[in-house]
């Protein structure tokens, strides 16, 4: 099988023994949220340690300048401007803002803008403030005065540590919980205070706070999801020999509600234990699923499905000290009662997984999700972000997951699901998966380049084994923890070689008049077939020459841009550029002319001023001769020609006269 691991439990300290009591209060339509592990798109999980000791600061990009580039008027003053999104593609790439929708994002490489990546999610990825869509991030932040906050959400929670309570703003008013206090029952079934919450010493991180002695010999996680807070309480030390039960209580509040509240019983028949709604005036707030407790290494037959207890606004989980003992005999013991909002956001689209009565992985609730991807594309990789919860009457390797395209599934193999397996899977908890690769699973039918905007349509199969609701498509003990979101990478119409060697050149600098060879190195993706054509202007017109290899010459000196402009079926282009320097010709060179000789005279060979000077008998073409000397035989004037060479580069030529004299005709004498 192929297994996917994530550590979803934190050991804290080498105590012989420890319980963990976990809760989670979430308001209305918020469900835990993905997270962010780098992974290198590799096909593989990776466990997450809570962070409870520090605070990550956001991710400032390095190419400020190609952000203004792709990112122009509202955009540019986007608070999230610079700054890479929080459960965004890998890499320090730049988002195109103005593209943004509540469930969408569009992403350029700085350093290869061809490359692409579009992020579409089946859930919200943004939420509107200020008439800027931001993003969810459900981390806490440092607020000072012992305030600590997730407010980059539609519902923020948070801590105030110095009236010792964690909170949730719902739209019907802010929930207050965590405020806990530890009773026993004695043998008459009377309840005893044992201690009131102590939080002076807390550690507090990205993940939320870590809490020493909450009661003597007792510690507490409280960890931040979207929307959400889970409380674990790990005891260290147990000395209530000569009581019943030990009951954990939390006193629940609603602020700006006058209403009495309530909880009502909201079990079936469906369900192994009880499930609670905290209600006022009829409208639920929280919805408090199945507490089980369990030793750590034991399996699902040794669970306890631990009741409820109802005291006014307070709620308590009554644990048997007598079981207690018992399982931790055998080891440490968890005592979970998970909690989940009545219409979360991940469950509003993702509504549950599918049992399975033969306790397989054969019968699947099936999800859609269309991605539309630039046209003019080739695609490079598809990447799958998604959590499930398991909770409950559920382990982690109780769920699983497939993907699809077409006829395409991603584990191709029969037999293999993407899910967290033992160990790292075994006991409730979040199994996380954030950009898995499965292109290579799916390659075969991604869709050809087209110049027309092509939607994927992909699939996600939920699946559950024998444990939970058998009816339907039911998220209370594997459910949705994330929005279910998939990234597209591609790449539009590029050269094949990178810059700056895009095409070659056969001199970079040459004489005004003379030729050089341009030559192309290639085209790729974009949809075939590609033109080249070369201009001096980055428009392309005019052209001076098409095709590769091409001649170009250049008749007159200066700078010029040589650009190489490629273009493909659809009429998408890219271009690359060279400088080329034409270099002017040099002066003819200095000579004296006309020369005058006498019929016969003895001539002086030709002399001139100038560089590797070069003799000519003719003003253009011709073969070069060394310096002559005029013949003076035959009367009448006689042109040559003489060029110097500098740099390479050769001047017109000078032009010499020599007139030849005849001799004086003498009369005769009577």
């Amino acid at each position: 099988m192929k297994y996917l691991y994530f550590s979803y439990l934190k050991k804290i300290k080498n105590y012989k023994f420890y319980v963990a009591f976990s809760i989670i209060l979430l308001p209305l339509a918020v469900l835990a949220e993905n997270y962010s592990f780098v992974n290198e798109k590799k096909q593989k999980m990776e466990r997450k340690e809570d962070n409870f000791t520090s605070f990550s600061k956001p991710y400032k990009s390095d190419y400020l300048i190609q952000w203004k580039a792709e990112n122009k008027g509202k955009s540019a003053t986007h608070p999230e401007f610079g700054t890479m999104a929080f459960n965004a593609p890998n890499g320090d790439l730049i988002e195109v803002l103005e593209k943004r929708k509540v469930d969408y994002r569009y992403f350029v490489n700085p350093t290869k803008p061809e490359e692409f990546f579009v992020q579409q999610s089946l859930g919200d990825l943004h939420y509107l403030k200020d008439g800027y869509l931001m993003t969810m991030d459900h981390h806490i932040s440092n607020k000072g005065n012992g305030l600590f906050e997730a407010d980059k959400q539609q519902e923020p929670v948070g801590f105030n540590t110095a009236a010792k309570f964690s909170y949730i703003n719902t739209p019907a008013g802010k929930v207050n919980f965590n405020q806990w206090k530890l009773f026993a029952i004695n043998q008459t079934n009377q309840e005893e205070l044992i201690a009131e919450a102590n939080w002076s010493e807390y550690t507090a991180g990205d993940d939320g706070l870590y809490i020493t002695n909450i009661f003597p010999g007792i510690d507490a996680s409280m960890k931040v999801f979207r929307g959400a807070i889970k409380t674990n309480f790990i005891i260290k030390s147990f000395y209530l020999d000569g009581f019943k039960d030990l009951v954990f209580r939390d006193n629940l509040s609603v602020d700006n509600v006058s209403t009495t509240l309530q909880f009502v019983n909201v079990k079936n028949e469906n369900q192994a234990a009880d499930r609670v709604q905290l209600l006022s005036a009829n409208n639920s707030f929280v919805e408090i699923g199945e507490a089980v407790a369990y030793p750590i290494h034991g399996d699902k037959h040794q669970r306890f499905f631990a009741p409820y207890n109802f005291k006014n606004n307070q709620l308590g989980i009554v644990i048997p000290v007598d079981w207690l003992k018992q399982n931790l005999l055998s080891g440490n013991v968890i005592i979970d009662p998970l909690v989940t909002s009545t219409n979360t956001l991940a469950q509003a689209a993702i509504t549950g997984s599918r049992y399975d009565p033969i306790c397989n992985f054969s019968l699947s609730c099936d999800y859609t999700l269309n991605v539309n991807t630039p046209p003019a594309a080739v695609f490079t990789d598809v990447l799958i972000n998604f959590d499930y919860l398991a909770q409950g009457a559920c382990w982690m390797e109780d769920g699983a997951t497939r993907f699809t395209l077409g006829g395409c599934v991603s584990p191709n193999t029969t037999g293999f699901y993407w899910f967290c397996g033992p160990p790292g899977g075994s006991g409730p908890g979040t199994c996380a998966g954030t950009n898995i690769s499965i292109y290579s699973d799916i390659a075969s039918c991604m869709p050809s380049p087209s110049c027309l905007t092509q939607a994927l349509n992909f699939g996600l199969k939920f699946y559950r084994s024998c444990w939970g609701n058998p009816v339907g498509c039911d998220g209370a003990c594997i459910g949705a923890a994330s929005p279910w979101n998939v990234v597209i990478q591609g790449q539009t119409l590029t050269f094949t070689s990178p810059a700056p060697n895009q095409f070659n050149v056969s001199a970079t600098s040459v004489c005004a008049g003379q030729n050089i060879t341009a030559t192309s190195l290639g085209s790729q993706y974009g949809v075939g077939p590609y033109t080249t054509n070369w201009s001096l202007s980055p428009t392309g017109i005019p052209s001076i020459a098409v095709g590769s290899p091409a001649v170009i010459n250049f008749p007159t000196a200066g700078a010029y841009t040589l650009y190489c402009i490629i273009t493909d079926a659809c009429g998408s282009t890219s271009s690359a550029s060279k400088a080329i320097t034409i270099t002017p010709p040099p002066t003819a060179p200095s000579v004296t002319s006309p020369i005058s000789y006498c019929q016969n005279a003895n001539a002086l060979i030709l002399s001139a001023t100038g560089s590797n000077l070069e003799w000519f008998t003719v003003p253009v073409g011709g073969s070069p001769t060394g310096a002559p000397t005029p013949a003076t035989g035959i009367p009448g004037t006689t042109s040559y020609y003489v060029q110097q060479t500098v740099g390479g580069c050769v001047s017109p030529r000078a032009q010499i006269d020599v007139i030849i004299n005849p001799f004086p005709t003498f009369g005769g004498g009577a």
